[in-house]
């Protein structure tokens, strides 16, 4: 029996959030790495840099690329966007949290993507 092997680094979740009491905002903003509050903080992330393929604003821009439709699809909606990365070696705790987040809070808190590098 020969054992599967994830190359997966890290996952990345696009949350779209609106109207929140400020704890909980605080709660869960804590877990951004980056956030987008207009069109301009998408587009802008577009042009990725080579030099740094493997560190955190390298992932960040990455990450604006592949949410890019999402993203400017929930902007027209009302909402802020903010990006989570998830270590592989961290399991699934962070990703439970937001989604009991997304279940509790409706509308408010949403899940839009999931990504993995």
């Amino acid at each position: 029996m020969t054992k599967k092997v994830s190359h997966t680094k890290f996952k990345a979740l696009l949350v779209a959030y609106k109207e929140l009491d400020p704890e909980i905002y605080t709660e869960l903003s804590n877990h951004f790495i980056s956030t987008i509050k207009s069109p301009s903080d998408v587009i802008s992330s577009l042009g990725i840099s080579e030099r740094s393929a493997i560190g955190l604003s390298y992932r960040i821009a990455l990450y604006k690329r592949w949410f890019k439709d999402a993203s400017l699809e929930k902007l027209n909606q009302g909402y802020h966007l903010g990006i989570i990365e998830i270590p592989a070696s961290y399991g699934d705790e962070t990703e439970s949290f937001v989604k009991d987040f997304d279940k509790i809070f409706g509308d408010h808190v949403i899940i839009v993507s999931t990504e993995e590098f």
